[in-house]
């Protein structure tokens, strides 16, 4: 049970008060944060964190350094192009005194800082950063239990040196690069922590719930163990006087419980596993009979389907049943090849099952998902599975701190686009006007309003269903006085010379609307974000980049630019679209 410090140093950190240098938490890993801090509460909360940067920093060349005298010269949490970071250098090397400093380009990856209750809480956590790729996390013990989830795709170098640039333009464009893979590799692993993370909580914090309401209710506690390992644990019990003999112990299956007397503290579990080398679970005799109970959702739903069925249908049933699912809202989407059984489609024979499976996976509907309709507008042809009668696909999901509101059977949604869209919201947009072109239900218009303060978004979209969703989108996150929603074919209703930014967020290819998004630029010029899909090796990426940026030089003269230029800012890979095809977006900046 977390103690009453532990507790108010946790509600510190749900009110997102942060101890890192910045003294707030970065934008790419607020829900993180967020779902750690409310999920856990008397658990865990975080301390510190860092979603991963890119800077240029200046210290002593020689003598006693402190952390106070270093001086950040650029600092990004998202990836920046060789451009900007060439500027900076120049713009220090003419404007300070470096004569005896040291410029140091560096990468760092995304770490985060959590205080825990029980040891047992930050050793289940150490192993799901672990599983995501976080290798180097470790625990601190001391007065205070401390996690840390870090990893070593570090990148430092130095570029200047007492006044004096070390390396060529030309290299530091490829640190560019490579701080960029770096940044990808690095959201990839705080989305699969994200993932992982989430069962895990809801888990542990039920554990608590369950430890609390037992100690309140003076149940008895029992440790569990398979079979082969009850003698170990059985003497160490006794040796420690942990053993309650006055209650015979209990066997189901292949494992046995062994009660445990009141003074048997739950941390204590830990020590024991670390002393004999063994699996054990902490119950209440109650549970016994539930001790082989699955350890995921999956498991829960076979075990419960098997009991549910007539034996001769049962195998049939178990084989057809979901691995894996996608979350919308309060709707839950298993893969095309789920839930097929004629079985589920007799009203009848399936009339207590769907609601069974309903509860087992927590969630108020069931679909299926179904390929994307090979169309101009992409439509979804997911299917409602349950219920059947009174109930339509409309959900609201909440990402990012976004709200969208769509019917999942009409209007597709991507998961797979979510760090694309954070990376969008982390774009500089207060004072821009943005163009986003075939916007749906509103994917990235309202990052674009919601998180990057877009001064108005023209959104253009052409299939009626998703227009009403975005603007009923619009409405629930409270930006439609700065939107424009425009109905109809993007190439022909795109304003002509009002934006800054433009979005072409349609693929696999949107080449149909290249020249009207040309068009739509101020004089000036401004940023092109064009989503594509390419070939996935760095030869095909490079040289369908290169058609593209070439095409738009040829587009902005077609359309009286006669001196424009068009530089490429960056390639963000978002993800595997087919087996050796990669969804990327390229960001061009038309001059």
């Amino acid at each position: 049970m977390a103690t009453k410090g532990f507790v108010s140093r946790s509600a510190r950190a749900e009110r997102q008060d942060d101890k890192s240098r910045k003294g707030s938490v970065d934008l790419p890993i607020r829900d993180l944060v967020s779902d750690i801090n409310s999920y856990g509460r008397e658990t865990v909360f975080t301390t510190s964190s860092c979603s991963g940067r890119v800077s240029l920093v200046s210290e002593l060349t020689k003598g006693k350094r402190t952390k106070g005298d270093a001086k950040w010269v650029l600092m990004s949490h998202e990836p920046i192009g060789g451009d900007e970071i060439v500027q900076a250098i120049e713009k220090y090397l003419a404007e300070a005194d470096t004569s005896l400093q040291t410029l140091t380009l560096r990468f760092e990856p995304f770490i985060l800082a959590m205080e825990c209750a029980q040891l047992e809480v930050a050793s289940a956590l150490l192993k799901v950063g672990r599983d995501a790729g976080f290798r180097e996390s470790g625990i601190q013990i001391g007065k205070r239990i401390t996690l840390s989830i870090r990893c070593s795709i570090r990148l430092e170098l130095p570029v200047c040196k007492n006044g004096r640039q070390l390396v060529t333009k030309e290299y530091i464009h490829e640190l560019a690069e490579l701080c960029d893979e770096k940044f990808d590799e690095n959201f990839q692993r705080i989305d699969r922590f994200h993932r992982l993370l989430k069962p895990k909580l809801e888990k542990l914090c039920a554990t608590r719930r369950d430890s609390e309401s037992r100690h309140e209710g003076g149940g008895t506690r029992a440790l569990v163990a398979q079979r082969r390992d009850a003698k170990a644990l059985k003497d160490l019990l006794k040796a420690k006087k942990w053993l309650n003999q006055s209650i015979r112990p209990a066997a189901e299956g292949g494992k046995i419980a062994f009660p445990v007397t009141s003074d048997f503290e739950d941390a204590s579990v830990e020590e024991l596993k670390k002393a004999l080398g063994i699996d054990l679970e902490l119950i209440t005799l109650d549970e016994v009979e539930d001790s082989n109970k699955a350890v995921s959702p999956y498991e829960v739903l076979r075990r419960k389907v098997r009991d549910s069925v007539p034996a001769e249908i049962a195998e049939e049933l178990l084989v057809d049943l979901p691995r894996k699912w996608e979350r919308l809202g309060d709707a839950l989407l298993v893969p095309k090849n789920s839930l097929v059984h004629e079985f589920w489609r007799d009203p009848e024979r399936s009339r207590s099952l769907w609601p069974m499976v309903a509860r087992t996976l927590n969630c108020k509907k069931i679909g299926r998902q179904r390929e994307v309709q090979d169309n101009e507008i992409r439509e979804s042809s997911a299917e409602l599975l349950w219920p059947r009668e009174g109930a339509d696909g409309w959900v609201k999901h909440l990402e990012n701190g976004i709200f969208y509101s769509f019917d999942f059977t009409k209007c597709m949604f991507s998961s797979g686009n979510g760090t694309e869209k954070l990376r969008v919201a982390g774009f500089p947009c207060k004072d821009e006007v943005v163009l986003d072109m075939f916007a749906g239900i509103g994917y990235f218009t309202l990052p674009y309003l919601v998180k990057a303060g877009a001064k108005h978004l023209y959104a253009c979209e052409w299939n009626p269903v998703a227009v009403s969703a975005l603007k009923k989108n619009l409405r629930l996150n409270g930006c439609e006085d700065r939107c424009t929603v425009l109905e109809g074919n993007c190439a022909a209703k795109a304003p002509v010379g009002v934006a800054h930014r433009v979005n072409l967020g349609l693929i696999p290819d949107s080449s149909l609307a290249w020249d009207a998004a040309v068009r739509s630029l101020v004089p000036e010029g401004g940023w092109l974000h064009v989503h594509t899909n390419c070939g996935s090796s760095k030869e095909e990426i490079d040289e369908a980049v290169e058609k593209m940026r070439t095409r738009f030089v040829e587009l902005a003269r077609e359309s009286g630019r006669e001196d424009a230029k068009v530089e490429l800012g960056h390639v963000e890979k978002v993800k595997s679209y087919a087996p050796k095809v990669l969804h990327v977006v390229v960001d061009l900046l038309l001059r």
